[in-house]
């Protein structure tokens, strides 16, 4: 592997660093959401070998490399993307590949380092000979390898969306959209609540923190609401009680939680402690969303809206379906959550494009083939998807139920989120 200066990277490694905090434990651990209870095969009706079109036997020829940068260990990430998307090439493998070739998924764990984030994308590149990268979930990634991707031609689509800064970069494309992610919450709160005055309580996260206050109260503004109050939080939330008591001395009518995954459930919690789940009303953004959640915050918080860009996780959809049966059969220990359903779309998509080249399958067919995918559609979207910045402009809203989610808003268009 090479080795290289840390300072060889664009942005800086502390930049990095900061703006790597902006989804900081979305996974979660412990008690949060995160750990929730995968699939059982008798849950759906779909058929794991709907992966890929022959069905065939486990694929048998020369294996085609593919990477993924993630953040398994050294700090807080969203792994179980990456673990959907492995699950998926898991399937495609065992039900005859790409014109019987497997995929040879290799990851590559940063540790929430970016020298290393730097180092691991070498690895795979010039010592693994990988064609792509399709089911990475790294939020140092983007920033850190992004001159790479581009100066050795080689392109990547990720299962979660990067910082705003990485959507001028031709060569790595999200399923995601964080702008419409960030506004899509403060939409609803102002759309359906009739919120006039809304509280926003966001992760400490260098500029992607502020980032989303400017984009959430640009978007207030124009549509004859404001933001009354800002409450910034440290990773790791101790003292959710001060948080939610401060946010309700603003008296506003809405509350936008976009924060760690962990400190979410922690302010959730804490409000519900309070008497405070009805007035302020309370909007949650899919970091806290996951199977297990009605189980992890009871039935106090039923009714709770959750902006979300994909199906509800319980959905009877057929790709939704096909979701739950793959991730039941080959990761049934990562949790079911937006994050994973975005890591499986990655999968897809990248298994449809190699499907389509017609010959030799190496890097530059398969980054043409990638850069090429226009008018993607699965049920999981809200419209077609194209590699590119800004593919999902809309998202839908659910509701906790008691036992899992209903759909509160299907598919609405955010504004400014293309």
């Amino acid at each position: 592997m090479r080795m290289r200066s840390p300072r060889t990277r664009a942005g800086g490694l502390v930049a990095v660093a900061a703006l790597a905090l902006a989804c900081a434990g979305c996974g979660g651990g412990g008690d949060a959401a995160g750990t929730g209870a995968a699939a059982t095969p008798s849950q759906t009706d779909a058929k794991a070998s709907a992966c890929v079109p022959s069905g065939h036997g486990p694929a048998t020829g020369k294996p085609i490399p593919v990477g993924a940068i993630v953040e398994k260990t050294g700090g807080p990430g969203v792994p179980q993307a990456t673990a959907a998307a492995a699950a998926y090439y898991d399937c495609v493998n065992a039900n005859g590949g790409i014109h019987g070739r497997p995929i040879k998924f290799l990851q590559f764990d940063s540790a929430y380092n970016p020298q290393k984030a730097g180092q691991g994308a070498d690895h795979l590149i010039d010592d693994e000979g990988v064609v792509a990268f399709a089911g990475t979930s790294s939020f140092l990634d983007c920033l850190v390898n992004g001159s790479t991707y581009r100066s050795k031609g080689i392109y990547s689509l990720a299962g979660v969306a990067g910082p705003p800064e990485c959507n001028n970069n031709t060569n790595i494309a999200a399923v995601d959209n964080g702008l419409a992610d960030w506004v899509g919450a403060v939409q609803y709160a102002v759309e359906a609540q009739g919120a006039k005055r809304i509280a926003l309580v966001v992760a400490k996260a260098g500029t992607i923190g502020d980032a989303i206050v400017a984009a959430d109260t640009a978007y207030a503004k124009a549509h004859g609401a404001e933001i009354v109050k800002v409450d910034k939080i440290d990773n790791g939330l101790k003292d959710a009680t001060s948080v939610v008591l401060d946010v309700a001395s603003a008296h506003p009518d809405a509350v936008v939680v976009n924060t760690l995954q962990q400190d979410a459930i922690a302010i959730l919690k804490a409000a519900q402690s309070q008497g405070l789940t009805q007035s302020p009303k309370w909007v949650c953004l899919s970091l806290c969303y996951s199977d297990n959640l009605p189980k992890v915050l009871g039935s106090g918080w039923k009714g709770l809206p959750i902006q979300t860009p994909f199906q509800p996780v319980d959905a009877q959809t057929p790709d939704n379906l096909l979701y739950r049966q793959v991730m039941a059969k080959y990761a049934p220990s990562a949790p079911l959550d937006p994050f994973s359903q975005g890591g499986f779309l990655a999968a897809r998509i990248f298994t449809q494009a190699l499907l389509g080249i017609d010959g030799p399958i190496t890097r530059a067919s398969a980054g043409k083939a990638l850069k090429d995918v226009s008018g993607f559609r699965s049920d999981e979207l809200c419209g077609p998807w194209h590699f590119g910045a800004g593919a999902i402009t809309s998202q839908r809203v659910v509701k906790m139920t008691e036992d899992g989610f209903e759909l509160a808003s299907d598919c609405k268009p955010v504004p400014g989120a293309s």
